[in-house]
């Protein structure tokens, strides 16, 4: 059976496409904010945390672990402090 394209599904895809490389964008820049954000108040341990998620949502393990753990180093019980090690706890399977 030969599969067809439909211009709708073209239009899916582009759109598709279109969501993800925004998200990817809006990562980076999240990046980039909360790297700024962490040399200005190193030891905020949200900060860290967040930095953390984004460094996970973009697939950079190494540094996502590397900013969750400073996060929880500065303080163990930090508001996200559960949710940061639930998010070490995947990173590390």
């Amino acid at each position: 059976m030969l599969f067809t394209c439909t211009e709708q599904h073209f239009r899916d895809q582009r759109s598709a496409f279109q969501k993800s490389f925004s998200s990817f964008r809006l990562l980076d820049e999240a990046a980039v904010s909360l790297k700024a954000a962490t040399l200005r108040v190193p030891d905020d341990p949200m900060k860290r945390y967040m930095l953390g998620v984004v460094h996970s949502a973009r697939g950079e393990s190494d540094e996502a672990r590397r900013e969750i753990g400073r996060a929880l180093e500065l303080d163990p019980a930090f508001p996200r402090a559960e949710s940061a090690r639930d998010l070490l706890a995947r990173l590390d399977r």
